[in-house]
């Protein structure tokens, strides 16, 4: 590489291996120490360790246009499952070959959890990092996890049941004692990856906002909303005929963009039981939802929406309070009815907007009373004024605006930053 001159990106690949395995619950994190209990594991974290040398030997990112034109970057993933897999040694080569020859495959550590995904999830992140190192972007120039979300882990012996389901012929039992050493927990940390590469690319924004304004925040046209939907089905629902319509009518309704998938949920016009409806719908919609890497929901003031669970699958719910009782008040409402239906959200977050500094503290305090994590102010803004006033969208806001820098610093800190 140092002496090819039309080199300008290089992306190395090791495994999640690399890591000093301690057997922890949590996934292991870019800066987490490298190491290795057999020969095949120590070899990764020592490539990985040689390449960081050679980083910063050669191709410092911070050097990057003056002594060289390099980025080098290194990508930590494993358990890729996928077509064209034909290695032996490998947990879904291996049942396939059994299956087609009608053996019992014996597993090693059907207890082992792993990162299993499919081959071309780490390969797309492979992709887009050595596309943002050829766009001379420093920050990518280090290590990266890639793998699937750390909430869900599959043991070896669930992998195989999964794979059963589809193909009866797998079968499976322990191998028997004396087995080579494998560590029983492997997962990766892959949020610096969601962060700051963007790995977050299927966005859905949901408006269930009774006003149905974020729309024009956003510069999004609609036609149809789900309560448009909800009026057209309804009868032939209570007629019999089954949900597969409604389905459809619900995918329809979602605009979308070039950056996210908007949808907004709107009103019931209809006189009468919207039960049967309701029931299908939020099935469907938490189908739809599964289907994107982030969803983002916007409610009103109002209180339904925790007692009829709406959004309660969520991972984050934040509240916003303005300067005054009212703001207060609702908030506590909020966590009260949170708490009182065991709602499962791991993280509650409250924003201050438009709050003097003198009235911050008074913020902080009720947050902490409340069990809220501060996550930070949207101060008042004569831009974003000035565009609500006139009716356009946020789109135009100036690259440096405050609030929309400390908006970005929210996001960071919900993405889990570990800085």
């Amino acid at each position: 590489v140092r002496a090819a001159d039309s080199v300008r990106a290089v992306v190395a690949v090791s495994s999640d291996k690399c890591y000093e395995n301690r057997e922890w619950e949590r996934g292991y994190r870019e800066t987490d120490p490298m190491g290795g209990y057999d020969p095949y594991s120590a070899s990764k974290g020592c490539m990985e360790l040689v390449l960081s040398c050679y980083r910063r030997s050669f191709f410092h990112p911070d050097e990057y246009g003056k002594r060289h034109r390099v980025l080098l970057a290194s990508g930590r993933a494993g358990n890729a499952i996928g077509g064209g897999d034909w290695a032996e040694n490998r947990l879904v080569p291996d049942l396939a070959r059994a299956a087609a020859e009608g053996r019992v495959e014996e597993i090693q550590s059907p207890d082992a959890t792993r990162p299993w995904q499919h081959v071309l999830d780490p390969l797309g992140g492979y992709l887009l990092l050595g596309e943002k190192l050829l766009d001379g972007e420093t920050r990518a120039a280090d290590a990266w996890n890639f793998g699937p979300e750390d909430d869900r882990p599959l043991t070896v012996a669930q992998l195989a049941q999964a794979l059963a389901r589809h193909w009866d012929k797998i079968r499976v039992r322990p191998k028997n004692k004396g087995t080579p050493h494998e560590a029983h927990r492997l997962r990766l940390d892959c949020s610096k990856a969601v962060r700051e590469l963007g790995l977050c690319e299927e966005i859905l924004v949901i408006d269930a906002d009774p006003d149905a304004n974020l729309a024009t925040t956003l510069d999004v046209r609609y036609e149809t909303t789900i309560g448009d939907v909800a009026d057209k089905r309804k009868k032939t629902l209570d007629e019999g005929v089954a949900g597969e319509k409604l389905r459809a009518d619900i995918y329809d309704a979602i605009n979308h963009g070039e950056y996210f998938d908007f949808v907004v949920m709107g009103r019931r016009k209809g006189a009468g039981c919207y039960c049967t409806i309701n029931g299908i719908l939020d099935a469907i919609f938490a189908e739809t939802m599964n289907m994107y890497d982030l969803v983002l929901i916007d409610f009103d003031a109002g209180l339904e929406h925790f007692s009829r669970g709406t959004g309660s699958n969520s991972d984050a719910l934040i509240i916003v309070c303005d300067q005054s009782k009212l703001s207060f008040e609702t908030a506590e409402r909020i966590t009260d009815i949170v708490d009182e239906l065991a709602l499962p959200y791991a993280s509650r977050y409250v924003v201050g907007c438009r709050y003097d500094e003198a009235n911050k503290p008074l913020l902080e305090k009720l947050a902490g009373r409340l069990g809220l994590d501060m996550l930070g102010y949207v101060d008042y803004d004569r831009e974003i004024a000035s565009l609500n006033l006139a009716g356009e969208s946020l789109d135009g806001l100036s690259a440096d605006n405050p609030a929309l820098e400390s908006a970005k610093r929210m996001v960071k800190r919900i993405l889990c930053e570990e800085e």
